[in-house]
Formats: structure tokens, sequence, C-alpha cells
């Protein structure tokens, strides 16, 4: 079910007005329900994978306390790994194995359908058991309530990738109906759904026209990966504002995924910014047991390179992924090695000497989102020589090249006000008048201005 449509909205009001008329006693069976059917509606068979993901884990954390523990802990993450493995890289093992041996097996290939959100919830569940096998959580005995976390709609298909401590304990609590709340809640997925349909959808069609295309010119290969850039922040930052504000109307509080990733001055800057729950979730659960940064230079090298590649993986087996991680991973470790890291800070600077530094670094992403969204290694050297200016300097489309920077500049204002009051939602201080010519502006934005493609959320697909 795609958040942007009649379908959706339809359930919203249902799901709400049903939960705060039940008793607190069954509302999270209210929740679990709904997010079945939620999550159901793409195929029916993908609940049977999610269903025995969270028996997996539910059960294995009951034994984290006693003296089978590890066992426990091998079981989960082999089952989890192994669910993990077989629909995300069953395919590409095949294929590449397939080509290496120089076999034909047509007819005899499994073609396997990814589950929508599997990589979310697949590490949503590891950091339970993990952290329970750890003794940083006690395992839960509710299993309707073990269930109804994992299985949360707001955030399953594309995360936040909710850590148990945060989440888990907000199942216990009595949410009564709070206007305040349930007000900021549909100013925040309202900005969400702004970013998505308006900027996002509309940038789409210029990235997709020009990474279709061969032989670019310098400035086409360059509206073609800031368009490509624009795109996936404002889809997946989209995403986490209409999550955050669907769980905010209903009491419930999800983690910050996004704190301005293209104000960045460097690669560690960058990572404390962007996709932040899986960041966090690679440092604590793969660097820091890889050994850190504790050893020598050499070693904490080899351990940002691995947790970077697994984080290219994660979004899937494709070399465009594997190379994504790959450039990620050098690049935090030359920064590290040039000591161009800085301390972590909440906000930006916006002085500018920062935001020369930002304009640099951003720079340095957008190339690996030319990486990340390449269909092929042939794609990524012909792109990148036009960015050596080796197919000319015209353009093709002045249009295109208007609705990226119009795209692009709706963004960064909207980030450059946030930064500047220092309030990720400012709205909420706003008087009531104000308020009401906000929602009229986005609502009418989004009429006028938003795509009519139909376009998922980009991170659905992992």
């Amino acid at each position: 079910m795609n958040f942007v449509s009649i379908e959706f909205i339809t359930f919203i009001i249902v799901t709400l007005t049903i939960y705060f008329c039940l008793a607190h006693k069954w509302r999270n069976y209210w929740i679990l329900i709904t997010s079945y059917f939620f999550y159901g509606w793409w195929d029916w068979r993908f609940l049977t994978l999610l269903f025995a993901s969270s028996v997996i884990d539910f059960y294995c954390s009951q034994f984290m306390l006693g003296p089978h523990r590890k066992k426990a802990l091998y079981i989960s993450l082999f089952s989890n790994l192994g669910i993990l493995f077989f629909f995300k890289y069953f395919n590409f093992f095949i294929e590449s194995l397939t080509a290496i041996v120089g076999m034909k097996l047509e007819g005899q290939v499994i073609n396997v359908i990814l589950p929508v959100g599997i990589s979310f919830y697949t590490f949503q569940t590891m950091s339970y058991t993990i952290d329970c096998y750890r003794g940083v959580l006690k395992p839960s005995y509710d299993f309707v309530k073990f269930l109804a976390y994992v299985s949360y709609f707001p955030q399953l298909v594309a995360g936040p990738i909710e850590r148990a401590s945060h989440l888990l304990p907000q199942f216990d609590l009595k949410h009564v109906f709070r206007s305040d709340l349930f007000i900021a809640g549909i100013q925040l997925a309202l900005f969400g759904f702004f970013k998505k349909i308006v900027i996002s959808d509309n940038i789409s069609g210029v990235a997709d026209y020009y990474f279709s295309q061969n032989n670019l010119s310098f400035i086409d290969t360059v509206v073609a990966v800031y368009a490509f850039s624009i795109q996936i922040y404002c889809d997946f930052s989209g995403y986490t504002d209409i999550a955050r504000g669907l769980a905010k109307m209903m009491g419930y509080d999800i983690c910050l995924n996004f704190m301005f990733p293209y104000y960045s001055t460097n690669p560690s800057d960058f990572w404390r910014r962007w996709h932040i729950s899986l960041s966090s979730w690679l440092r604590d659960y793969l660097y820091i047991p890889l050994g850190g940064n504790r050893g020598t230079t050499t070693r904490t090298s080899i351990n940002l390179f691995l947790t970077m590649l697994l984080g290219g993986l994660w979004h899937g087996a494709s070399l465009n992924f594997v190379l994504w991680g790959t450039y990620h991973g050098l690049i935090l470790i030359i920064s590290r090695v040039l000591n161009f890291t800085s301390h972590a800070q909440e906000w930006p600077n916006l002085a500018p000497r920062s935001l020369l530094k930002m304009f640099l670094y951003f720079q340095v992403t957008a190339f690996g989102w030319l990486l990340f969204r390449a269909s092929s290694w042939k794609q990524i050297k012909n792109m990148t020589a036009s960015l050596f200016g080796f197919h000319g300097f015209k353009t093709t489309s002045y249009e295109n090249l208007i609705l990226v920077i119009s795209g692009a500049l709706a963004v960064g204002l909207l980030d450059f006000y946030l930064i500047y009051r220092k309030d990720l939602e400012p709205w909420i201080k706003w008087s009531t008048p104000k308020r009401l010519v906000s929602y009229l502006v986005a609502i009418l934005s989004i009429i006028l201005f938003g795509s009519s493609l139909d376009n998922e959320f980009i991170y659905f697909q992992f």
C-alpha cells in the first residue's frame, strides 16, 4: 500500500479512529492487525516471513538469560541472515555462479521475489536479540506487543530501523488522544508529502531520462546526478517525515533518520546525518565489534571499509551498491588519515567558510549517488567521462536544468530555514492563522504542482 494513495488515506482514517476508540488493552492487537493488513496489501505471502522472523527472535530472546544464550543468538542470526540472503541475494549469487562456470540454467533457476522492507525489519529484530544477548535489554514476554513492535506500519517498510529499547516500551503506554500531538503529526506528514510529491516525484523524471541516455554532456551529467541526489533525499526523508508524523498522531515517537545530510562538511559528518538508523546500526553492531578505532590505523581502515561495504550490500546484491559502499569506505579512510573529520554537532554551522566546505563535500556525495543510481559499469564509465568534459558541455534541455535548480532551491531553503531556527518543527510554534496559511500553501502546492507519476518510495525496494 503506497503512502501516496487514496487507499492509504482511507486506511489511516479507519485505523486511527478505531485505535482511539479502543480500550488500552486491545490497542496492541489493533496495531498488529492493521500492520499485517498494511504489509499484506503488497503480497499476503510475505506475511509468513515477517511472522517467522518475529517468532524466532521472540523465543530466542527468552534463552538470553540462561546457559544456552550463545546458541540462541546463533539461531537468531543464522535464521535472519539466512532468510535475508535467500530473498535478497540468491538470484545474484546464482547469476554470478552461472556466469563463472559458463552454464545455462534456463528453466531451472528459481525467480525469487524480494519482499518489501525485508532489510529493515530483519535488522530491527536482529538488534533486539543482540541487545538481549549483551544484557542491555530485557527480553519481552508479551508476544502480541513484540509482534506489534516488529510490524508497526508507519516504519515497517522503509524505516527508520527502530531499536527495541526506544520503541518497544511505548507499546506499554496508555496513549490518550492529544490534539497538539495530532496536529503536529499532521503537519510533519504534510511536510513529508510535499517533499515526496512536489519535489522528488517531479525531479525523478529528469533523473530517469538522463540515466537512460548515452554519452551525456558535462552539464547534462551534472543535472542527472544532482537530480537523483535531490530525488533520493526528498523521497527518503519525505517518507520518514510521513512515518514520524503518523506515529506522532498516535502518540508514538519514531527516531530521527535525517539531520540535514547535504549540509555535511566531511564523510563522518555525512554519516551522522544520512539514514541515521542504519549508520548507527552498522556502527554499534559491526564497526565497534570489529574493533572500531581502537587498533592501529590500518586496522581501523579495514574496519571502516568492511562496515561501508556491508552498508552498500545492505541495499542489494548489485555492482553499483558494492561500488557505492566501497567508495564511501575509501573516502572515510582518506578523511580519517588526513584528519578531515570533525566533532559531532547537532546543527550545521552556517558560517561562509562552512558553507563552502558543504558545497565542496556535496560534490563528493553527488558522485556517490551516480554509482548508486547507475545501471551498469559501462554507464558509470560513460558518465564519469562526461564529468571530465569528454562528451562536450552543451545541455540538451534548459527545461530540465531549470527544474533541477528549482528543486534544489526548494529543499535547500527549507532545510536552511530549519537550521537557522534550530528547530526541526518550527511550525508548531506558529500562530493558528499562520499555520492554516501554511497548510493551504502545502496542499495547493501538492494539488497544483504535484507529479502525476505514481512513484513508490525508492527505499521500498530495500
